[in-house]
């Protein structure tokens, strides 16, 4: 699937990607935060997107024609570290139903900001409204603690339940902590798995004794560059699923691609016994090991299997090893993995999976294997109906309910409903299934307008079923063109181009291919120090996102110091093949 006549619908028109963003669904809508740009009209290559986006999902609407809403960050208008206070890669992002709200924590920094959770208000408008929730920062090897005793983490294992935000492994930072004395701007890796009770309001460490040195890639307990997904139908309270991604072997700097964690490798989390357990998954299509890819979950109606689906990444340091452009299902309880036959899917990392709707997988973002290949989906964006196994760009809103694809009923028609378990406990806990229907979920949370039950399942992949209300992309373009006409004017001039002295900002507009300007991106002083940060040492010219040493590095209060283009221009010449 490549979608012709590049006009993306609101990125600049010669976008060559866009990577490191997330999401979440609540209700009838999508909220996505961040990203880096990268254009050939911007000012410079990396260009960090300080804002927050908003699509309706009640009404369908495919990547080339569809209505968003633009809120810009608190604090972007300030110069030097202060405005980079949101301005991370690949933050987590999830909704909490106690405080009706979406909360962001976490990524890798540009600059070094004070350690930060934020949360925003949800309503059935999808306005967005960050405030600071909790600060801390400094390490600490409690077992109980405020938010004050924790870091951030990037490149974490994360998932978000109805009740609680996992977060395993990641890197933590020098620069963000100051109770990691000569670490500098390195980072390295962190044991352990961080929760937030939503009800309690409560940050813990769980992960000490039961998790270090025998489960996550079989060792050492670190891991970073995975995925982590909610499984609600199996055990007593649900469980979480972590795969693929990275383990060091030892808390030194990391460097990303060391140990990949093989995909038959299934690290386990019994929400209500917390304990961890390793099981081997199987089939005759396992997929390569890989980083930055992505993962989401559906259910079936009868609560009988769980599919995960994964997409991209890298394997090895390298984006086009075989696979990499394709969608493989793992199902549980058998742990089998199949290879989707769909072609169409495309290579790329660092990208964001969402369930929309009811049955399709949006792919947000991501990059592919060259510095100036523009991406050929529009906005970035390709559907993937997980049912049908099918690429495309139309978004359904009245699509049917998920349904196991046919290649996994054939599977469970023919063959055990369960595996050799590695742990008898572990059986225990897969074959404890929830038969209660309020579970059976696929993948959906709930929220303003939502009518049907619903559970998150995926780290930053919570969707809601769109649920029927009467917004829909007609009606936000009227009132965008009737309204805000002067406000895009503003933001033209404002966002894109100049960061005054001014709190958050709301900006709406009908979003076109026109409309490039409109989004606020920070494009001075955003050069980094070292030419082997900017210019990646893997194959095809790929862009260093595995090495966590890239970023944008402070001199002297701020000072950010401007590298030569003209040596990354030749370095790139030399790299892409």
């Amino acid at each position: 699937m490549t979608s012709s006549n590049w006009n993306p619908t609101w990125l600049p028109s010669d976008l060559i990607e866009w990577w490191g963003q997330t999401s979440v669904v609540v209700g009838n809508w999508l909220y996505i935060d961040g990203g880096e740009i990268w254009g050939k009209s911007l000012p410079q290559d990396n260009s960090p997107l300080l804002c927050s986006f908003s699509i309706d999902l009640s009404s369908s609407w495919n990547t080339s024609n569809y209505a968003a809403q633009i809120f810009a960050h608190p604090n972007i208008s300030r110069f030097g570290p202060e405005a980079a206070d949101m301005m991370t890669r690949r933050p987590t992002m999830w909704y909490d139903p106690v405080q009706k709200s979406i909360f962001r924590f976490g990524g890798r920094s540009y600059y070094s900001p004070p350690v930060a959770v934020y949360s925003s208000p949800v309503n059935d408008q999808g306005n967005v409204n960050w405030t600071v929730k909790y600060t801390g920062g400094i390490h600490q090897s409690s077992s109980v603690a405020s938010f004050s005793g924790f870091t951030s983490a990037s490149y974490a294992l994360w998932v978000a339940t109805l009740n609680s935000y996992y977060s395993l492994g990641g890197n933590m930072v020098g620069s963000t902590d100051p109770g990691l004395v000569g670490l500098g701007n390195n980072s390295v890796p962190m044991t352990g798995m961080v929760e937030y009770n939503f009800e309690k309001e409560l940050w813990t460490n769980s992960s000490s004794t039961d998790y270090g040195g025998t489960i996550f890639g079989g060792h050492s307990g670190f891991g970073s560059g995975g995925e982590g997904l909610y499984v609600p139908i199996f055990g007593q309270e649900g469980i979480l699923v972590f795969l693929g991604g990275d383990a060091p072997f030892t808390q030194t700097t990391s460097s990303k691609g060391s140990n990949p964690v093989p995909m038959n490798q299934i690290t386990i989390y019994d929400i209500q016994s917390r304990k961890f357990y390793l099981q081997s998954a199987g089939g005759d299509s396992i997929p390569f090991p890989r980083t930055n890819f992505c993962a989401v979950g559906a259910g079936s109606s009868d609560n009988s299997t769980w599919e995960i689906f994964i997409y991209g990444g890298f394997h090895l340091g390298d984006i086009n090893s075989y696979g990499l452009d394709k969608v493989y299902v793992l199902t549980l309880p058998a742990f089998q993995w199949f290879e989707a036959p769909a072609t169409g899917g495309t290579v790329r990392s660092s990208h964001h999976c969402q369930i929309i709707g009811q049955r399709q997988m949006l792919s947000i973002g991501g990059h592919g294997n060259d510095y100036d290949d523009q991406d050929p989906w529009k906005s970035g964006m390709g559907i993937f109906d997980m049912s049908e196994l099918t690429w495309g760009f139309n978004y359904d809103a009245n699509a049917a309910a998920y349904a196991p694809p046919a290649l996994i009923t054939n599977y469970y028609n023919t063959s055990s409903r369960f595996p050799a378990f590695d742990n008898a406990s572990l059986e225990a806990v897969i074959k404890f299934t929830q038969t209660d229907s309020s579970v059976t979920l696929n993948n959906s949370t709930s929220g303003p307008s939502a009518t049907n039950n619903s559970t998150s399942t995926s780290g930053g992949s919570s969707n809601a079923p769109a649920a029927s209300q009467n917004s829909n992309v007609a009606a936000i373009a009227g009132g965008i063109a009737g309204g805000v006409a002067v406000a895009i004017l503003a933001i033209l001039g404002y966002l894109f181009w100049r960061r005054r002295q001014k709190r958050q900002e709301t900006n709406v507009a009908k979003l076109t291919s026109d409309s490039s300007s409109l989004l606020p991106a920070n494009t001075t002083g955003m050069h980094e120090m070292e030419e082997q940060r900017r210019i990646t040492e893997l194959n095809a010219g790929l862009r260093p996102e595995m090495d966590e040493q890239r970023g944008i590095s402070e001199l002297n209060g701020g000072v950010i110091l401007e590298i030569d283009r003209s040596s990354i221009a030749n370095e790139r010449a030399r790299r892409v093949r």
